[in-house]
């Protein structure tokens, strides 16, 4: 008998079965969608903000930018990449294969669709946050911060658009249906967004524009109503997910999601335009130390030194005349062209500038002519955003061009002409003397007290 002890033999090793992850298949499956994605919904909001040449930002305008361009061109492509993704079995003649899996067809559906979904939201919250990061360190917006629950809206949104190419694709397997239903989408956004389709003569009723993922809003001293964001999460989700329910035949389930999308669509068109409310730190003034003072929004606080330096010459001549006003104010203005509600209304002593984003990057020297205008009818003036006063033509154009130092300018012609010729032959205090008289009756709105001079 040998003495040697019998070597035991390691029992052989078995593989480990891989994992199989079923959602990070079907997503790998849709990288080229991602891509694509990422390139047309980055490269529409690069060339918006290249072309933005204004003095000051405001997280309104970023938003509106992700909006106008990023959903309405990601959205029209998350479609058309969804419809192509989502035909591929008809086309592929495996409809029947996938069907007689033992899954349910909600999950299979779910599963199959998730490249349809993930990769618009991933490029649009790439998007998203590259734009938040070049405006915070860049551009650099006066006040405010920017609309996270709006941004989860916007991600809802291009997803459940994904989403509904993808149904589209397996009710309609066609190579062709990814491109029309692109275009269509494109159609559909922008006729929510501007309530009509341009040739087409269709319209839209205004209040029907909440519901569109594409409609924009402008005035940058505006902030969302907290439920905004909410409302829109359950129309855009709701809608994508009764869709979803529908086709997989669950439906209890879709009726109950179509039911929340329904209250959030209500709770949209509902508001309307409160919507968006007057952010009264947005329209808080913020003035020179000058004598007389200018004013601006807080929105606009970065135009205020450049503003300053085009009325150096307006309000070098009001410090030498009495009874003119102590402050140049910038009023806010709405959608009707009237003064937003709860902002600051220029008092008797004070008078009214115009909008600086509307012409002083174009024309500073008009700007300054506007600005003299205004205060040589500053009393008498209906609102700060029309030019009817009972102030005779012939003085208030006279003392703005005399103010504006422009006699060739807008106000300068005419009848005044004549008058400001007039005003400019006086000595300094003759000319003192009636233009503080002059400044005193508009203030009180009594033109009747002006003399010619």
């Amino acid at each position: 008998m040998n003495g040697n002890p019998a070597v035991r033999q390691a029992p052989p090793r078995t593989a480990r079965p891989r994992r199989v992850r079923p959602p990070l298949t079907e997503a790998r499956r849709g990288l080229w969608a991602a891509a694509v994605t990422v390139a047309l919904l980055g490269g529409t909001l690069f060339e918006l903000l290249s072309r933005h040449d204004n003095l000051t930002f405001s997280w309104v305008w970023v938003h509106d930018a992700l909006r106008a361009h990023g959903l309405l061109v990601g959205g029209a492509f998350a479609v058309a990449a969804g419809c192509l993704h989502g035909g591929r079995e008809g086309r592929r003649g495996t409809g029947e294969l996938f069907s007689s899996l033992p899954s349910s067809t909600l999950r299979r559906t779910a599963l199959a669709a998730t490249p349809a979904v993930l990769w618009p939201v991933a490029g649009y919250a790439l998007t998203a946050a590259v734009a938040v990061t070049i405006t915070a360190v860049h551009l650099e917006p006066p006040h405010g911060s920017p609309f996270p629950t709006l941004l989860v809206a916007d991600a809802v949104a291009i997803g459940s658009l994904g989403l509904l190419g993808f149904l589209a694709g397996r009710l309609v397997p066609r190579l062709l249906a990814a491109p029309v239903l692109g275009g269509l989408t494109v159609l559909v956004l922008f006729a929510f967004a501007e309530q009509d389709l341009f040739p087409l003569g269709l319209r839209l009723h205004d209040d029907l524009s909440p519901l569109g993922a594409a409609a924009t809003h402008w005035f940058p001293w505006d902030a969302p109503a907290w439920w905004f964001g909410p409302a829109s999460v359950l129309w855009f989700g709701g809608t994508g997910a009764a869709a979803l329910l529908a086709y997989a035949a669950r439906r209890r389930l879709a009726v109950l999601s179509l039911a929340v999308a329904l209250t959030g669509a209500g709770v949209l068109v509902g508001t309307g335009d409160g919507l968006w409310r007057t952010d009264p730190g947005a329209t808080a003034l913020t003035c020179t130390d000058s004598s007389p003072q200018v004013c601006m929004a807080q929105a606009h606080s970065s135009y205020l030194p450049h503003v300053s330096r085009a009325l150096t010459g307006v309000t070098a001549r009001l410090r030498a005349i009495p009874n003119t006003p102590d402050r140049l104010v910038e009023v806010p203005v709405g959608a009707a062209g009237r003064p937003v509600p709860g902002t600051h209304v220029p008092r008797r002593n004070e008078a009214a500038l115009a909008e600086p984003a509307l012409n002083f990057s174009d024309d500073p020297g008009y700007y300054a002519q506007e600005a003299a205008y205004r205060t040589a009818v500053h009393g008498c003036a209906k609102s700060p955003e029309t030019h009817g006063t009972p102030v005779p033509d012939k003085y208030s154009g006279a003392v703005s061009a005399w103010l504006s130092a422009s006699p060739d300018g807008p106000w300068g012609g005419g009848p005044s002409g004549k008058t400001l010729r007039r005003i400019e032959a006086m000595s300094r205090s003759e000319r003192t003397a009636w233009l503080g008289d002059y400044f005193a009756a508009v203030r009180d709105c009594r033109p009747d007290r002006i003399k010619a001079p």
